[in-house]
Formats: C-alpha cells, structure tokens, sequence
C-alpha cells in the first residue's frame, strides 16, 4: 500500500511539472506574437494609460478569411485592453 501511494506521488508530480512547464511555454510562444504594449499619455492634471497586446497579421490574409465579412470579432490580441485614468491634483 504505501509503494502505491509512492508511484501515485511521484507520477502527480511529474504530470504537474510536465503541465507547469506546458503552460509556461504556451504563454511564451504566444506573447511573442503578440507583444504587450503600453501607452501613456499626460497633459495638465490628467493622466491615461493604455495596456493592450499588438496583433500582427504574419502575411495572412485577415477580412473575408480568417475574419468572416459581418461577424462580430474581437480586436486586439491575447488580453483584454485596459485604460487607467488618473487625475492629478496639484
């Protein structure tokens, strides 16, 4: 009983790692084709910043293809875009 309970750790662990590592990698095969990118702007008392992820189009074709005519598509890549605004009082 207790060698079971051995294999049936070890094999957990293996399989966690394995997935970890899986993860890890399919974060960072994605981000590197579409970098975060992060704009701020600031004027008098107020400050926005923009976070989004470039899409880039890797010579496909995009409308009509890979992004049907009249369907509702998402825009950007990977997350979601965030806008921060700040007021500044001085």
């Amino acid at each position: 009983m207790n060698k079971i309970l051995k294999i049936i750790l070890i094999v957990a662990v293996l399989l966690s790692a394995i997935g970890y590592d899986g993860y890890r990698y399919m974060i960072h095969k994605t981000k590197a084709f579409s970098p975060e990118q992060t704009v701020d702007y600031e004027k008098a008392s107020y400050d926005l910043e923009v976070f989004y992820n470039r899409p880039y189009k890797k010579g496909r074709e995009i409308f009509g293809s890979l992004v049907p005519f009249n369907k509702v598509w998402r825009t950007g890549a990977n997350e979601a875009t965030t806008f921060k605004t700040h007021s500044v009082n001085y």
